[in-house]
């Protein structure tokens, strides 16, 4: 209840703002506000229709399917939201950043994939067309199997036999496992390590990120004149963000692990050159020194 409270309080100053659909629409970007508000209606329904049955005097909810499909789906939703906050300790916050970073990483990975997927499903479904064959009968039977074949399933030579023509379906099914597990599979598996090191080269910064969303939704739930009662907890502060020295005469935004050894490279030639400046106008302060001392 105090989950479903929370996010009741969180829609309810985005409806009572000066531009609640503006407001509304900034709540809703964000995936973690759509799984908690999802989890709390599931969970709220949930309850609702099992207090119903317990009404009714019914003891065996497993009667009721509505029911038993809506603990299915939130018990996952459950565990998402239990990362939420794990995303707030040191140790658990890259990790779980990483799952995030990673998952709109492949976005447009998922799109080629499913298009191929699509594609050689229609081919499979054309070639075994009339030909009364479990597995590919259907459009939907095809798309399944099709969708197997990324995890190693295969055909056997008999059923290939039976489709309309061998060879077209040996060349095609030899394509299809070449461009998915050799080269789209490794395509992930290398998009998943170079965010991995973009995570992992800014762990402390990911950690605070976690921490930080996670307080801050816990301070919008105090009303202002809460706020103005306790300054002790809420001072008027002034944060300046000032850029590294590092990110200066770069991009800010990750490019990738040689990038970023090149930048360090970089900075350090630019610490070296520094000192070597001051040593020379050292030396050349020394040298009028000597010179002067000659002279007399």
């Amino acid at each position: 209840m105090y989950f479903g409270f929370r996010e009741a309080s969180h829609i309810a100053s985005a409806v009572m703002a000066t531009n609640p659909l503006i407001k509304l629409r900034e709540y809703f970007s964000d995936a973690w506000n759509v799984l908690h508000f999802s989890t709390c209606a599931l969970m709220i329904t949930d309850l609702y229709m099992r207090a119903q049955q317990l009404a009714e005097s019914r003891t065996n909810f497993d009667d009721d399917n509505y029911s038993s499909l809506i603990s299915a789906i939130t018990l996952p939703l459950l565990a998402m939201e239990v990362f939420y906050y794990m995303s707030a300790l040191s140790s658990f916050g890259p990790l779980i950043r990483m799952i995030i970073k990673i998952v709109r990483g492949i976005g447009t990975f998922t799109v080629i994939l499913l298009i191929m997927i699509i594609a050689f499903t229609g081919s499979m479904y054309i070639l075994y067309q009339d030909k009364d064959f479990d597995g590919f009968s259907t459009f939907g039977d095809a798309l399944y199997n099709v969708y197997r074949f990324i995890y190693g399933e295969t055909l056997t030579i008999e059923d290939m036999k039976q489709s309309k023509s061998l060879i077209t379906l040996s060349v095609l099914k030899s394509f299809f496992m070449l461009f998915v597990q050799i080269v789209l599979l490794n395509l992930l598996i290398a998009i998943m390590g170079d965010i991995f090191d973009e995570v992992q080269a800014r762990s402390s910064a990911e950690t605070c990120y976690g921490r930080a969303k996670l307080v801050m939704q816990y301070e919008s739930l105090f009303t202002e004149s809460y706020k103005n009662a306790h300054p002790e907890f809420y001072p008027r502060c002034l944060f300046v963000l000032k850029r590294d020295e590092a990110d200066v005469s770069g991009d800010a935004a990750w490019a990738g692990r040689i990038k970023e050894i090149k930048q360090a490279i970089r900075k350090d030639l630019k610490g070296d050159l520094q000192r070597l400046e001051r040593v020379e106008s050292e030396m050349a302060v020394i040298k009028d020194m000597l010179q002067k001392l000659l002279e007399k």
